[in-house]
């Protein structure tokens, strides 16, 4: 209570009903970003609410396509994945569009960013003749970024979805090739979304 709106990252689909079940009985409007509902029941229940200012999300599995297609363009035909654990819900609809578009590679999974380096470490001396390497969030690109250290025999290109702060001076000497801006881009399209409500 005492809030003027609430904006609720919608990381767990189930809980959404009771945050919007909350948010009614507090008068709190609220607005869900990122990992946003996709279920025709979940969005028809939230709809009814009042408060419910909407919800602003990416689509992942399109974010995975457009790397695939950016890659195929730039002529890379072998490719690297790095990312979060299998079961991630963003992650695997990234790999899944990816996977789809562009079918070579390896692909390696973390169960967090801690591992990102050691794994595409791995991944590099696995596939050294590895062209491009999709890294499935700005963490992992870093993560991936300082593997390449490691191997200056190496020629990858980076590609990153979820680009940050942190990748940026990467984006602009040319080290990441290409990126999207993933949930960065939906957090101030949310807030907006609430403060106009």
């Amino acid at each position: 209570k005492g809030y003027d709106g609430l904006m609720v990252y919608g990381w767990n689909s189930t809980s959404l009903l009771s945050i919007s079940d909350v948010c009614s009985s507090a008068n709190s409007p609220f607005v869900i970003f990122d990992q946003i509902p996709r279920d025709d029941e979940t969005e028809k229940a939230l709809e009814q609410n009042q408060y419910y200012v909407g919800a602003v999300g990416t689509d992942s599995y399109a974010e995975g396509v457009n790397v695939a297609t950016k890659m195929l363009d730039n002529g890379i035909t072998k490719a690297l994945v790095l990312g979060g654990s299998v079961g991630d819900t963003i992650h695997d609809a990234r790999v899944e569009g990816f996977t789809e578009t562009f079918e070579k590679g390896g692909g390696g999974r973390c169960t967090d960013t801690t591992e990102g380096t050691t794994k595409f470490d791995d991944l590099l001396s696995a596939y050294g003749d590895a062209q491009g390497a999709y890294a499935l969030s700005g963490d992992y690109a870093i993560a991936a970024i300082s593997a390449l250290g490691n191997h200056p025999q190496a020629d990858v290109k980076m590609y990153v979805s979820g680009a940050t702060s942190e990748t940026i001076p990467y984006i602009k000497d040319g080290t990441i090739a290409y990126a999207d801006s993933g949930s960065k881009l939906v957090i101030p399209i949310s807030a907006a979304l609430l403060k106009n409500y």
